[in-house]
């Protein structure tokens, strides 16, 4: 770094390759999810389908149980995978910040010498 404007420069594209990393990740979790929610619709018209043809309440009821615990498990896998995206996400974001503050470092003890 040669100046203090250097530096501020070179922060300001650093926060905006944080903030690019946010959104392509905002997007990529959107769409995932998205997608995710019309599997879960179609599977839920598909039951209430069966349901309403099927030969007893008994069989309507199990359609019905599977349904929920099915889409209850697959909640909670999505839920994880959200979690498992965005901590990437935080982490791939906060890199060029991170770098950032140990040049500010270097800067701040190179005016001190």
């Amino acid at each position: 770094m040669n100046s203090w404007a250097d530096f501020q420069k070179s922060s300001v594209e650093a926060m905006m390759a944080s903030a690019g990393v946010f959104a392509k990740g905002f997007e990529k979790a959107a769409s995932t999810q998205a997608s995710f929610v019309k599997e879960q619709f179609e599977e839920g018209v598909a039951t209430a389908k069966a349901a309403a043809t099927s030969k007893s309440l008994q069989e309507a009821l199990e359609l019905q149980n599977e349904f929920v615990r099915t889409a209850f498990e697959k909640n909670l896998g999505q839920a994880s995978k959200l979690a498992e995206h965005w901590t990437g996400v935080a982490k791939e974001a906060s890199d060029p910040l991170t770098k950032r503050y140990g040049e500010f470092v270097e800067l701040v003890q190179s005016y001190r010498a």
